[in-house]
């Protein structure tokens, strides 16, 4: 489960690659930015917590025999290799997902222009 929160927040590094393009970092501080973020999840994100909720969930949504079969398939080696490919598949997901919203930027402008005129704001 760790290795998968960890997985989540790499999948969020595309965000920050892209503020470094609209800032117009150079390396060295696209770099800088990325520690930030680094040191943020690592030293901020209470990950106990994070996971404890995410164990609640769990523990809601599948009976415990559920569960004993989950864990047991993770244990085999398709649940193995499952796991080591799931931080790198919700990476690249993210990034499908990424690049879809910003290429209809456009249509949710559109669809942003009469709220924000509607309550005037620039």
């Amino acid at each position: 489960m760790d290795k998968q929160l960890t997985g989540s927040f790499e999948a969020m590094l595309p965000m920050v690659d892209q503020m470094a393009a609209k800032f117009k970092l150079d390396a060295a501080a696209k770099g800088e930015l990325t520690d930030i973020y680094r040191t943020w999840f690592n030293d901020d994100i209470d990950r106990a917590a994070v996971m404890r909720k995410i164990k609640d969930i769990y523990a809601t949504s599948f009976t415990e025999k559920e569960l004993q079969a989950v864990t047991q398939f993770y244990q085999t080696p398709a649940g193995k290799k499952f796991l080591k490919k799931s931080p790198e598949l919700m990476r690249l997901g993210a990034q499908i997902g990424m690049q879809e919203a910003q290429s209809k930027q456009a249509q949710l402008l559109n669809r942003l222009k009469p709220f924000f005129e509607k309550h005037n704001i620039e």
